[in-house]
């Protein structure tokens, strides 16, 4: 509906350029057809804005329901980041493997 050809290629009828095909196969001024342009633009405004509204309260539905498991892996990983800032090793290593390694 939105493709607008010039009526003269798609009817093969000569107008001034006053008019406009569209694909309903009816001629509208020009003055309709951006009249319904800037409607169809509107319309899609108002989709995209409340697609965004129905993300963002999904989004924080989601935050507040953090599971008791996510907050533990959470915990972890920043016990681990936090070690290897201080340079302490998640694992520790025994001395009986360290010897059999440097023998090799």
């Amino acid at each position: 509906m939105l493709e607008v050809v010039d009526a003269r290629n798609s009817l093969g009828t000569r107008c001034k350029g006053t008019f406009k095909y569209v694909k309903l196969k009816k001629l509208y001024c020009l003055k309709e057809v951006e009249l319904m342009k800037k409607q169809h633009k509107e319309e899609k405004q108002k989709q995209r804005e409340a697609a965004r509204q129905r993300k963002q309260k999904e989004f924080v539905k989601t935050d507040l329901k953090i599971s008791a498991e996510q907050t533990n892996k959470l915990k972890k990983k920043l016990e681990k980041s936090k070690r290897k800032e201080d340079g302490t090793r998640t694992k520790k290593i025994d001395p009986i493997f360290e010897i059999e390694a440097t023998r090799n």
